[in-house]
């Protein structure tokens, strides 16, 4: 009939959450050219020195990680070409993307990831580590790898927090009720989990497939790639870690289900976790400090 006017459908649950992941910001282009120069191995130190030091806030972190418990026992540097040098350029990579992405990080509040202004970056910090501490013990995969994919294994939260928030009671009953680990509640409910959403959210940032696939499949390495396998696994076991060591948690981290066979996957035995919760216990603090965390109670 002339005249009348389509209704489109509603837009499902999924279908909002993607919505939300395109419409956010991408990362600053002076981010993005910085990391294009740092994925190069023969990287350009003296354009990397450049690119920093034009950036205040950049400047500082990549001193304070080039100082910080990461790289402890070793004199203090105070140029940027000494910070630079010391980091090398996988270090750095972890250090661009702290500056990019902490802001939106510790802004955030997530009343289903029962997570407080913060927290989320805290969570964040302490998986990095916690991963590098992982990959260091097993050997398989380069741990300033494992921390950046540990440091971004959440960020999939930022596209998920206002659906979520609508949903909460229902993804929490399903959680308890049917004793499901949340991302599956979030599958069920949403048709979306946030290690999905947090795929997405890399891919539209512009970040390879080397960060992207095991932030996808953290929650479940088994289904990974057997090329990214390993670190997807790596950092699975990061979170359960985190929560022996403290670190404030959310809702959905309480709520996980841990695959023992990324354990034998990553030749690692329980001894091995003892291991690394003493290692990562003595530097955290400094570290998070370096990263501009101020650690909460448990």
């Amino acid at each position: 009939m002339r005249g009348s006017q389509h209704t489109p459908p509603p837009m499902s649950y999924r279908d909002s959450v993607l919505e939300a992941i395109r419409d956010m910001p991408r990362l600053p282009s002076s981010t993005s050219n910085l990391l294009k120069l740092l994925q190069n191995p023969e990287m350009d130190a003296d354009a990397v020195c450049k690119a920093i030091t034009f950036d205040p806030v950049l400047t500082g972190l990549v001193l304070g990680v080039a100082n910080s418990a990461l790289l402890a026992g070793r004199v203090e540097v105070a140029s940027i070409r000494g910070a630079v040098l010391r980091l090398g350029h996988k270090r750095l990579i972890s250090t661009v993307l702290s500056a990019a992405v902490g802001p939106k990080l510790q802004s955030s509040s997530m009343t289903c990831y029962d997570t407080r202004p913060g927290s989320l970056w805290e969570q964040s910090v302490g998986m990095a580590m916690c991963a590098e501490e992982m990959a260091l013990l097993s050997a398989i995969v380069n741990p300033a790898d494992a921390f950046t994919v540990g440091l971004l294994a959440d960020v999939g939260k930022l596209g998920m927090a206002s659906i979520t928030a609508q949903h909460a009671p229902e993804l929490v009953e399903r959680t308890l009720q049917q004793e499901l680990s949340f991302d599956s509640a979030e599958r069920a409910v949403l048709d979306i989990d946030h290690p999905e959403a947090g795929a997405l959210l890399l891919t539209h940032w512009g970040l390879p497939t080397s960060i992207v696939e095991p932030v996808q499949w953290h929650h479940r390495p088994d289904q990974c790639s057997l090329e990214y396998q390993s670190m997807a696994d790596i950092v699975h076991l990061a979170q359960y870690v985190c929560g022996q060591l403290g670190i404030v948690m959310g809702f959905d981290e309480m709520h996980m289900e841990l695959q023992s066979e990324s354990m034998e996957r990553l030749y690692l035995t329980d001894n091995d976790l003892d291991l690394a919760l003493f290692s990562i216990e003595k530097k955290l603090d400094g570290v998070m400090r370096a990263f501009g965390v101020g650690r909460a109670a448990a």
